[in-house]
C-alpha cells in the first residue's frame, strides 16, 4: 500500500513539473515573440528612413538590412500601399525597386521555402528586364502553382521569345483547368503572337496546338492565323477541331464563312454547335439561310444556338424564325418561338 502511495505522489509531482515547464515555454515563446516583434519594428522604422530620403533626394544610401529582404519587401509593399496618392512615391518606387530592393530580392529564387518565391514574383511585378529572363523562366515552371500563375504576367512584361516559350510549354503541361487559370493573366504583344505561330507549325503535336488556340482565344488572334486555323478545322483530333473552329471567325471572316457553313454538315453535333456560335458576327447575307437549316438540325443545342444567333441578327434573323415557327408545330421546333420571346421582352423594355 505505501508503494502505491509512493508511486501517487510521484505521478503527481511529474505532473506538476510538466506543467510548470508548459508555463514557462508559453512565456519564454511570448518573451521571444515580444523581442522580435520590437526589432522587427526597429528595423521597419529604419527602412521607411530610408523610403522617405529615397523619394525626396532620389539617393538615401545603402539599403539597410539588405540581407533581410523579407522585411525589406513587406517594408515595401506596406508603403506602396499606403501611399498611392503620393506623386513622390509613385515617381520613385520603380526605381527603388530596381536599384534597391531586386538586387537583395533575387536569392529568393534559390529559396526552398515558397512564400519566399512568391515575394520575389511579387517584387518583379513592380519592375523587370531581360537580364532577369533566366530567373522568370525558372519561376514560370515553379512546381507551386500560385508562384507559376502569378509569374505569367511577369513573362509577359519580360516579353522576350525564350521566356515566352518557356512560359507557352508550361501553359501546355498543366491540366485543363489549371489552363483556365493560368491563360487568364496573359496579354497580347507581338512576341508572344510569334511564338504562338512557331508553335502552331508543329501540328503533329496536337495538345500544344489546342493550348495555342486557347490563349489566341483570349488575347485575340489575327489574320496570321487563318492558314493554321482551316488547317486544324479539318483534324481527326476532335478537341483540336473545336478549338481551331472557336477562333477562326476571328481570323478572317470572308475566308472563314464558307467553312464554317461546310461545318453545318459535318457528322459530329458538336461540331455543328461551335461552328453556329462561331457564326454570330458574320456577314449576315451568307449565314442567314444557313443558320435557318440549322433549326432543323436534330441536336438540340445546334437549333437552340441556331435560334439564338438569328434572333441577334435583326428583322431578318426575326423574319426567319417567324417562317419557321408558322411552318412546323411540333415540339422539337419550339426554340424560335422561344428566343423571339426574348427578344420582344428586351424591345419592350427599351
Amino acid at each position: 500500500m505505501q508503494n502505491f502511495d509512493f508511486v501517487i505522489e510521484g505521478v503527481l509531482i511529474f505532473e506538476a513539473v510538466i506543467i510548470f515547464l508548459l508555463v514557462i515555454c508559453v512565456y519564454m515563446v511570448g518573451f521571444v515573440s515580444y523581442i522580435k516583434k520590437y526589432f522587427d519594428a526597429k528595423k521597419i522604422k529604419k527602412i521607411d528612413h530610408f523610403f522617405i530620403n529615397f523619394c525626396h533626394h532620389n539617393n538615401g544610401g545603402h539599403l539597410p538590412y539588405a540581407k533581410q529582404p523579407h522585411i525589406i519587401i513587406r517594408s515595401f509593399f506596406r508603403w506602396d500601399d499606403m501611399r498611392k496618392k503620393d506623386s513622390g512615391w509613385q515617381k520613385h518606387k520603380k526605381d527603388l525597386m530596381r536599384t534597391q530592393v531586386l538586387p537583395s530580392a533575387v536569392k529568393y529564387g534559390q529559396a526552398r521555402n515558397w512564400g519566399r518565391r512568391f515575394l520575389l514574383v511579387q517584387c518583379l511585378l513592380y519592375y523587370v528586364d531581360a537580364t532577369y529572363e533566366k530567373l522568370v523562366i525558372k519561376l514560370v515552371n515553379d512546381r507551386v502553382p500560385v508562384i507559376s500563375i502569378n509569374a505569367v504576367k511577369v513573362a509577359i512584361n519580360v516579353d522576350t521569345v525564350p521566356v515566352l516559350e518557356a512560359l507557352v510549354e508550361r501553359i501546355n503541361k498543366v491540366t485543363d483547368h489549371f489552363q483556365i487559370l493560368y491563360i487568364a493573366q496573359l496579354s497580347v504583344t507581338s512576341a508572344l503572337l510569334s511564338v504562338i505561330k512557331t508553335k502552331l507549325s508543329n501540328h503533329e503535336d496536337t495538345r500544344l496546338c489546342r493550348t495555342c488556340y486557347r490563349i489566341l482565344k483570349k488575347i485575340g488572334p489575327t489574320d496570321l492565323f487563318f492558314e493554321e486555323a482551316a488547317r486544324d478545322v479539318q483534324s481527326k483530333d476532335l478537341e483540336l477541331k473545336l478549338s481551331a473552329i472557336r477562333i477562326l471567325e476571328k481570323t478572317h471572316k470572308e475566308k472563314a464563312t464558307p467553312i464554317l457553313i461546310q461545318l453545318l454538315s459535318d457528322e459530329n453535333w458538336l461540331v455543328r454547335n461551335i461552328a453556329v456560335q462561331s457564326m454570330s458576327h458574320l456577314e449576315k447575307e451568307a449565314i442567314l439561310q444557313p443558320l435557318g437549316n440549322a433549326l432543323n438540325d436534330e441536336a438540340w443545342w445546334v437549333r437552340v444556338n441556331a435560334a439564338k444567333v438569328l434572333a441577334n441578327l435583326g428583322e431578318e434573323g426575326l423574319a426567319l424564325l417567324a417562317s419557321y415557327q408558322g411552318e412546323r408545330g411540333d415540339e422539337k421546333f419550339q426554340e424560335p418561338s422561344y428566343f423571339m420571346k426574348i427578344r420582344n421582352i428586351r424591345e419592350d423594355k427599351k
